[in-house]
């Protein structure tokens, strides 16, 4: 008897070892702080720390113009000035600072042209030059700080194929060769300056599909990839670490919980844990090595939720070095000029490494004399990072208002960028 007892144990103990590293090579999930209004069709985008969720669906089955704003650092929310107007099916992005609601679909669900631009400092929003042509569901999506709105439903097409990109800097889109399989219900993601578009349908919910196309800005061209296992549309996607994520959907069948991740370096699908809530019309949004999946609806339909779910990808998706980024990046820092305040007591400096590397990152006066010191030389993974400087020098004193330059070493690169502090 006791030699059986003795088997038991060792198969359980040897269960109990394999189990979490079992889960955590799929990758795990938790909870964060419900999203105070419940909705679906919802449009989400990060800027500077915080996550931006707006539009969307109410409980009642009416659009609404709410703005919810998610700290990720205190797992608090805190309201936002609303959009100008109520709209569900919409798109969001984030550049240069500011938050962008593009098109979307409105009352009685007709496609509408509106972008609208949030500044975060003024809690306001303005008025911003049309799409070019009105349109909801589709996907949106950023790359090299441009704006990209793809697909959706159109006035008297229920599936388009208009692609087209905003620039924020002159306010202005250009028409650009349009998708090669025409969808809504659409979402997007950017990697490495290339916009992946995938899932959607054509109208009704048993025509979801499983295409995946990306689209190069440089070439002006489309290329098929490998099709996404399940077939869902009103999905969500994000990009991590040079890696498309994508989650939940509908069909007739009813909601999706599936989590699928697809390797732009080798084109290949891999099933990652389940969403712990399966919904559509929900928002996805990755910061710092996880991403945030929010609201959306847990059945077919106007049904709404709640849920913040944050899912952290497997050790190989985040460790392995990723070939496809082929340069290091440093990006404007946040606020520029950054006038000193008790909103912005410190400007974000961000940047992006394309593979393991001995990082250093300094801020010089215009003398070109050290202030700060912000990262010590130190060996970082491939992938995106933030840091934050006080206006402090390495001594603890205040430096004055004027022109400074940050810097970033990363092996024998060199990237510069200047800095402006006002009081």
């Amino acid at each position: 008897m006791s030699i059986i007892l003795l088997r038991i144990c060792i198969i359980a103990a040897f269960y109990l070892i394999s189990l979490p590293f079992h889960i955590f090579a799929q990758g795990s999930w938790q909870t964060r702080a419900p999203l105070p209004t419940p909705r679906t069709e919802v449009a989400a985008t990060e800027l500077n720390g915080k996550i931006y969720v707006f539009g969307g669906f109410l409980a009642n089955g009416s659009a609404t113009n709410v703005v919810e704003v998610y700290d990720l650092a205190s797992d608090r929310w805190t309201t936002a000035a609303p959009l100008p107007a109520a709209i569900h099916h919409i798109g969001a992005a984030a550049v240069n600072g500011k938050i962008y609601a593009v098109g979307g679909l409105g009352s009685g669900f007709g496609p509408v042209n509106t972008l609208y631009e949030y500044d975060p400092a003024s809690n306001q929003w303005a008025r911003k030059t049309n799409l070019p042509i009105a349109r909801g569901a589709m996907a949106v999506t950023v790359a090299d700080e441009k704006i990209y709105a793809i697909g959706g439903q159109k006035p008297n097409v229920v599936a388009a194929d208009d692609n087209a990109v905003y620039d924020s800097a002159i306010d202005s889109w250009k028409i650009l060769a349009p998708i090669p399989t025409a969808r809504e219900h659409v979402a997007a993601a950017a990697i490495n300056g290339k916009v992946y578009v995938v899932g959607g349908r054509r109208g009704s919910l048993a025509s979801n599909r499983r295409t995946l196309e990306v689209y190069d800005p440089t070439t002006d061209q489309w290329r098929s990839l490998p099709d996404m296992p399940t077939a869902r549309g009103g999905l969500a996607a994000a990009a991590l670490n040079g890696r498309l994520y994508v989650y939940g959907g509908e069909a007739n069948s009813g909601t999706f919980n599936q989590n699928e991740e697809f390797d732009p370096a080798t084109e290949t699908w891999k099933n990652l844990a389940p969403m712990p809530t399966a919904r559509h019309g929900l928002g996805a949004v990755s910061f710092m090595g996880k991403i945030y999946v929010i609201g959306g609806g847990p059945q077919p339909g106007l049904f709404v939720s709640n849920v913040n779910e944050v899912f952290t990808p497997p050790t190989t998706a985040v460790a392995e070095p990723i070939a496809i980024i082929h340069n290091f990046r440093l990006f404007q820092n946040y606020p520029n000029p950054w006038k000193r305040s008790a909103q912005f007591s410190q400007t974000l400096i961000r940047y992006q490494l394309p593979r393991m590397s001995s990082v250093r990152v300094t801020i010089y006066n215009a003398l070109g004399q050290i202030t700060r010191t912000l990262l010590p030389a130190q060996v970082q993974t491939a992938g995106e990072y933030s840091l934050y400087w006080d206006g402090h020098g390495d001594h603890g004193k205040k430096a004055g208002n004027g022109i400074y330059f940050y810097r970033l070493e990363a092996e024998r690169q060199v990237a510069w960028r200047k800095l402006i502090v006002l009081d």
